[in-house]
Order: C-alpha cells, then sequence, then structure tokens
C-alpha cells in the first residue's frame, strides 16, 4: 500500500497541500522519526499535555486496545473492521487523545468505539473506506466517557 497521501492546510490562510502520512508527522510534530513530538502541530493544533509519541497500534481478530498511558496521538491502520478500546485515561483531569485511523487491506474497513466513547447529535461517523485514507478522531475524556468528534475524514 505504502505511505498514504494526506490533504491540509499547514494553517487556515495557506493553500492546501498533498504530502505522505509520514512526511506530514515528521513536519507537524517535529520529530526527526516521524513519531517523537517536540513542539506544537501546525497543521493539527497544539499537541495535547503529555503527548510525546504518536504510538502504532495494530490491530488483531478484529480489535486494538489504545492506551493512553503513555501517549495521547495513535495511529491505528485498519485491514479488517475493528473495534477500538480506549484504556488507561488520566485519573481527575482533562485529556484529549488524536487517533489517525487509516485504511489498509483492501478497504472497506469500519472502526466501532466501545461504548464509552459518544458521538455528538450526528451520530456515528461515516468513516473513509477508500484503501490509503486517513480519517482524524478527536477523544474529549471528560472523566467518566469520551465524547468523540472528527477532525477531518478522507484524507
Amino acid at each position: 500500500m505504502g505511505d498514504p497521501l494526506i490533504r491540509y492546510r499547514p494553517d487556515p490562510h495557506s493553500a492546501e497541500v498533498e504530502a505522505p502520512l509520514s512526511a506530514l508527522i515528521d513536519a507537524a510534530f517535529g520529530g526527526a522519526s516521524g513519531v517523537v513530538l517536540t513542539r506544537g502541530a501546525a497543521a493539527w493544533g497544539p499537541v495535547p499535555a503529555g503527548s510525546g509519541t504518536v504510538a502504532v497500534d495494530t490491530p488483531a481478530a478484529g480489535a486494538v486496545t489504545v492506551s493512553l498511558a503513555t501517549t495521547t496521538t495513535h495511529s491505528i491502520t485498519l485491514a479488517a473492521s475493528t473495534l477500538i478500546t480506549i484504556v488507561n485515561p488520566p485519573s481527575g483531569r482533562h485529556q484529549v487523545a488524536t487517533l489517525y485511523l487509516i485504511q489498509g487491506g483492501s478497504g472497506s474497513c469500519v472502526p466501532t468505539f466501545a461504548p464509552t466513547v459518544t458521538w455528538d447529535a450526528t451520530g456515528t461517523p461515516v468513516w473513509s473506506t477508500v484503501v490509503g485514507k486517513v480519517d482524524i478522531v478527536l477523544l474529549d475524556w471528560d472523566g467518566t466517557s469520551y465524547r468523540g468528534s472528527v477532525k477531518g475524514l478522507g484524507y
């Protein structure tokens, strides 16, 4: 499949550009290897406190567990429809996690989230299902559950 191409605006006043996902992570998060976050991300807004790395989570048997114990930024390549469960949220404080959901395999992979994630009035998003497309999800932890919202679909 290769590195998926992502279309984004580096800031609200610039033209849309296209770059490989790995290059975007390097440029946006300032990491020499593409996984170490060292400054605020121009393309996606400030990096949440406590985010030190982009964790690459690999689903197995149609499920993946995303641990927020060490980082709040995760990349998940979907090779099948996958149940995503979030664990280890912070105790006694607010947190926002960012998930990059990448369509892998032959596409048509639909993510579902554990019941601790609720969506706004529009309901569960209609996910991108084309191979190589990336959906970006923000999960806002309020102390008991996550409020899910979409940063962007089909990048």
